[in-house]
Parts: C-alpha cells; sequence; structure tokens
C-alpha cells in the first residue's frame, strides 16, 4: 500500500454568489487562463473565452468531458451560474425518468434524485484538477451563483434573512461543502441613523466576505482575511505567505510605536500558529498604509 504524506497542493475551488450585476464574471474573468460555460448576457461585454452556448445539461458535461480530453491551454473552468444551470439538470432527470416535472417524483424525491447530477459534474470537475498523463496543465474551478434572500430558521433564538446561494439547499449543501472556498459579494454597506430611523447606505464599494455570518454564507480552508475588495488580484494577493505580506508592508509603517505594537502582536500570533489573527494584522496594516 502506498502512503501519501503532507498537503496535497491542488488548484482553488471557488464558488462566488452575489446580488446581480455585482462583478461575479468580472471576477472570475481575471483568473488565469479561464474558459467560461454558461449562458448569462451578463458576460457579453467581457473579452473572455467561451463555450457555445449549452442548450441542455448534456452540453454541460460535454464541455467538462472535452475540457478533460482534449488538448488546450486553459488553466480555469468558471460556469456562469449555477442557477442558471440548475433547471437543466431538473430537465434532463425528469426526461430520463419519465416525469412531467421536477416536483412530480412519489415524495419530493425529484431534488435528491437530481444530487446524482450534481455529484457527478463536481466529479468531472474535480478531475479537471488533476495534471493530465500528457502533460496537461492542472485547472482550477470557478462557479458563479446568484445571491437570494431566504428566511433563517434559527434553533437558538428568533428566525432572520440571509443571503443564500440561489439554489435549491440540497444542491447548495453538497456544492458548499465541496468548494475550498465560498466568497459573497455585495456592496459595502453601513448603517446611518436618521429622524430616529436606521438606514442601509452602501458608496458603491464592491467586496467579497470570506467568512459565514449570520446575514450571509461564506466558507474559506486558506486563512482569508474576513473581508477584500472585489478583484481577483486582491484574491490572489490575500493568498500569499501571511509572513512575506507582514515584513513587505511593516517597512511602509512610518509609525514607530504602532510598528512596534504589530511586530509584538504578529510575533505572539506567529507563535500560537494563529493564522487568522495575522490575517488581520496584515489587513490592518494595508488600511493604514492606504491612508
Amino acid at each position: 500500500m502506498k502512503i501519501v504524506k503532507g498537503k496535497l497542493k491542488r488548484p482553488r475551488r471557488i464558488v462566488a454568489h452575489g446580488v446581480e450585476g455585482i462583478g461575479k464574471s468580472t471576477l472570475a474573468s481575471g483568473s488565469p487562463g479561464a474558459v467560461f460555460i454558461g449562458a448569462e448576457d451578463g458576460t457579453s461585454q467581457l473579452d473572455i473565452h467561451r463555450f457555445p452556448e449549452p442548450r441542455g445539461w448534456g452540453d454541460i458535461m460535454g464541455a467538462l468531458d472535452a475540457l478533460k480530453n482534449e488538448e488546450h491551454d486553459y488553466r480555469t473552468v468558471v460556469v456562469d451560474t449555477l442557477d442558471w444551470a440548475e433547471p437543466m439538470v431538473w430537465k434532463f432527470v425528469c426526461e430520463r425518468d419519465g416525469k412531467s416535472d421536477i416536483g412530480s417524483y412519489d415524495w419530493g424525491r425529484g431534488y435528491a434524485t437530481a444530487l446524482d447530477q450534481w455529484r457527478l459534474f463536481l466529479s468531472k470537475l474535480d478531475t479537471l484538477r488533476v495534471s493530465k498523463k500528457d502533460g496537461g496543465k492542472e485547472m482550477g474551478v470557478i462557479l458563479l451563483a446568484h445571491s437570494h434572500i431566504k428566511r433563517f430558521e434559527n434553533p437558538e433564538g428568533p428566525d432572520y434573512d440571509r443571503y443564500e446561494l440561489k439554489l435549491h439547499h440540497k444542491a447548495a449543501g453538497i456544492i458548499k461543502e465541496w468548494a475550498d472556498c465560498v466568497l459573497f459579494c455585495n456592496y459595502e454597506t453601513y448603517t446611518h441613523e436618521q429622524n430616529g430611523k436606521t438606514k442601509g447606505v452602501d458608496d458603491g464599494t464592491r467586496v467579497m466576505y470570506t467568512e459565514r455570518r449570520a446575514t450571509f454564507d461564506a466558507k474559506n480552508r486558506e486563512n482569508l482575511p474576513p473581508k477584500l475588495p472585489l478583484s481577483w488580484d486582491e484574491l490572489v494577493t490575500a493568498q500569499l505567505n501571511l509572513v512575506q505580506q507582514y515584513e513587505s508592508l511593516l517597512k511602509e509603517v512610518k509609525d514607530e510605536k504602532l510598528k512596534a505594537k504589530i511586530e509584538e502582536g504578529f510575533k505572539t500570533a506567529k507563535e500560537g500558529k494563529d493564522k487568522a489573527k495575522m490575517a488581520i494584522l496584515v489587513n490592518y496594516m494595508k488600511g493604514k498604509i492606504e491612508k
């Protein structure tokens, strides 16, 4: 039996969801060697490589097979969007099983039946992340989706609304579990008191959140800062070694008292292997330097 020790370095599996028009496709277009699978009109203004518009679930799966079996120089596959593809999954399983629609299965089993196709889809994506024997490159994966506001049944208190993937909850669950990062993209909002009422306002700043909060779904396995500008370059920079970022940014801090305080905090965090605290300090320095 051959045992492999240590971390396995593989391209990332990213899911990015957000409100309509926030810039999810633009974010993905910045990834290296991207090729898009989808029919979203929102990419018409982008200079990107696309597969022909899929007419059904078989076309989407066929595109993944082509990326696996044919020679090409693409490095990232982007599916735009998951909620656009989901009705194709339902239509495919209904036609295969002789059902009129996804709700016509006994005991509501249609959505569970569709999960087999989602699992096969994710399996094909994972296959693309492994180098080909003929020297082909590993491919990263970016799955885009719209968000919708859904009521969350809180077992510990009052229910509340939150942003979630605009997918059936069973499909959303396995996709979020599979992903290395789930990014929530939105406008940065602030609360403002006026005439005794609290209003939400934004200045047009687009950001992506990397950690789950009560009001939205997010996740990351790479110790990203909790919030980043909505930019592929920012995402790449944030994933560089935290120590390298720290050392580079510390040189730009002119206030000697502040520098000493940051050095002490980073040393403590590093000794305790607290990457979250290290990331917070790096992000803090970025904010100070930008000002």
